[in-house]
């Protein structure tokens, strides 16, 4: 299978699916997923990527596009417990939070119709590598950039 000009193999390893490229050892960190269609298996390369603002010393994280909605749900408003306003794309996570979501694995959403209803959702896979990326180099400024292809 080809994607971007890499050819890529498929593993399945303890029960999930995962992409390497072949020229590479497989990795469970690079940056593609595997998605199951109607039809056939698609691999979906990484397209947004978390940047640390202010931080140059601390790596990129890859994350799935899907993630520029998902960041809401874990900001910090400004204002709020020392949150200062941000440009857009970018965002503010409390570290309590960020370790709170870790530890517990979930998160409470408020539905958007009615202040009075939440609902408990666990996070994803994703989240919890994006939360595990942001407490071990302490960061709580983030800005997403998109990934351009090459």
């Amino acid at each position: 299978m080809s994607y971007g000009g890499k050819h890529l193999g498929l593993a399945i390893v303890s029960g999930r699916v995962g992409c390497y490229d072949r020229a590479v050892a497989l990795k469970s960190t690079l940056d593609c997923r595997v998605r199951r269609s109607p039809s056939k298996l698609l691999v979906h390369r990484m397209s947004i990527h978390v940047i640390a603002v202010g931080r140059e010393d601390v790596p990129s994280l890859a994350m799935p596009d899907r993630f520029r909605k998902d960041v809401t749900y874990f900001m910090t408003p400004a204002g709020e417990r020392g949150a200062p306003q941000m440009a857009s794309g970018e965002y503010w996570i409390h570290p309590d939070d960020a370790r709170r979501w870790l530890d517990d694995g979930v998160l409470m959403l408020v539905s958007p119709l009615d202040s009075t209803k939440s609902a408990e959702v666990e996070i994803t896979e994703e989240q919890e590598s994006w939360l595990e990326w942001l407490i071990a180099h302490g960061v709580s400024h983030v800005r997403l950039e998109r990934q351009h292809s090459s």
